[in-house]
């Protein structure tokens, strides 16, 4: 798997603008960009990719959809596809440390990373910062904050 970490400084998370330095080493390695263009600094990688973002500070994405058409389902899934879905308009996108549903119904379906479920209300999820212990080498200190983009 290729893995590339950017320091963020002033740049989005979501799609950091890439210095040419940092799309010409990236591009070295293997990955690979729907946008290549050093003529005028526009480098965009291909939807293949996704960032990694920081997981120890006790958030959880929240993606909401209060009403789903036909149409509006087979353009999220075309978002899916092409690796735009989280700019959707139907879709409310938040993040929280803390969050209860409650709904008319007893059970509620929901998707629980990626997998659907049939759940009895009401549902109580909660983020615990630093709870997963992980084995992993030392940790290389950066003064400013770093995004990691992978291979999906």
């Amino acid at each position: 798997m290729l893995t590339f970490t950017i320091l963020l400084g002033d740049r989005s998370a979501d799609r950091p603008e890439l210095s040419l330095a940092e799309a010409s080493e990236m591009a070295s390695i293997g990955f690979r960009f729907a946008e290549f263009r050093p003529e005028t600094g526009k480098f965009r990688l291909s939807p293949a990719y996704r960032t990694l973002h920081n997981l120890d500070r006790g958030t959880l994405s929240l993606y909401l959809l209060r009403q789903l058409s036909f149409v509006d389902a087979l353009r999220l899934g075309m978002g899916m596809m092409l690796g735009n879905w989280r700019h959707d308009d139907v879709l409310e996108v938040d993040n929280v440390r803390a969050l209860t549903i409650r709904t008319r119904h007893r059970r509620v379906r929901v998707m629980l990373d990626g997998e659907i479920e049939l759940l009895d209300g009401p549902l109580s999820f909660r983020s615990l910062p630093m709870a997963l212990s992980v084995l992993a080498p030392p940790a290389v200190e950066a003064a400013q904050p770093a995004l990691a983009v992978a291979q999906a």
